[in-house]
């Protein structure tokens, strides 16, 4: 791959959404963790839990890649 102007190989577009991909990445182990105490808990709340935050999660990151990113 040839350097670009200011001399980056990666083009800014891939390292904004590598970005972000490392965000979500790094979000997803409390949620898990917070899941999986549910789990340990009571099984009918962490699958409350798991459905209304997998829900709630994919609505917000569609409107904010789609509206905000």
């Amino acid at each position: 791959m040839e350097p670009r102007a200011d001399g980056s190989l990666v083009p800014e577009e891939n390292r904004k959404w590598f970005r972000l991909g490392v965000a979500v990445a790094v979000a997803w182990v409390p949620a898990t963790l917070a899941l999986l105490v549910l789990f340990e808990l009571d099984p009918a709340l962490g699958l409350a839990g798991v459905v209304v935050g997998g829900v709630v999660f994919g609505i917000a990151f569609t409107v904010f890649v789609l509206y905000v990113y």
